[in-house]
């Protein structure tokens, strides 16, 4: 019986003391019908969704020094916490705004029941799952193409910095974004 209440006391001091695990950061990849806003990360600093080796993370990253109100859904580099790709490039979020990842395979983020970024993809066979990988290139993949080529992926649609094995092609563009001061 001592034991008992031992091994008791002993779970409710681990319970009590130990750092809960956090469901809300999500490694390597996303299931269609997935959907959150920066609130819901806020312990994450509004990332959701990290590379493989953790070198890149996806999620809300404020757009202007000590904002809590305005976001970019962003690609960060984390060793030096550098935007490297944005996907409402000029049109920020708030920090209740959305991203989601529908069962219809279309990904997006809305603010004001507007839609300013969509990859586009829900008539692209259903999408299976979204991932981030280690080189920094967010992509989807439909159930025909699960880890070979994807159907929509961030480095067809550079912003403003092109990473190792990025290639740029005849007709695309870099868009620019002026981030907190000019």
């Amino acid at each position: 019986m001592k034991i008992l209440v031992i091994a008791i006391q002993f779970l409710l001091i681990i319970i009590f003391f130990s750092k809960p695990i956090s469901s809300s950061t999500q490694v390597f990849k996303i299931p269609p019908g997935f959907r959150g806003s920066q609130m819901n990360f806020i312990d994450n600093n509004g990332l959701f969704l990290l590379s493989n080796n953790s070198n890149f993370a996806f999620g809300f990253v404020s757009n202007k020094p000590q904002s809590t109100d305005s976001f970019d859904l962003s690609i960060i580099h984390q060793g030096s916490s550098t935007v490297v790709w944005t996907a409402n490039v000029g049109r920020a979020v708030g920090r209740s705004d959305e991203f989601v990842f529908g069962k219809d395979g279309n990904a997006y983020v809305s603010t004001g029941g507007e839609t300013v970024w969509a990859t586009n993809t829900s008539n692209k066979g259903g999408a299976l799952e979204m991932e981030l990988l280690n080189t920094g290139n967010l992509v989807v993949y439909n159930s025909e193409n699960s880890g070979s080529d994807p159907v929509w992926q961030s480095f067809g649609y550079p912003t403003d910095t092109l990473l190792s094995n990025q290639s740029f092609d005849e007709g695309m563009k870099l868009f620019a974004e002026c981030r907190f001061s000019c």
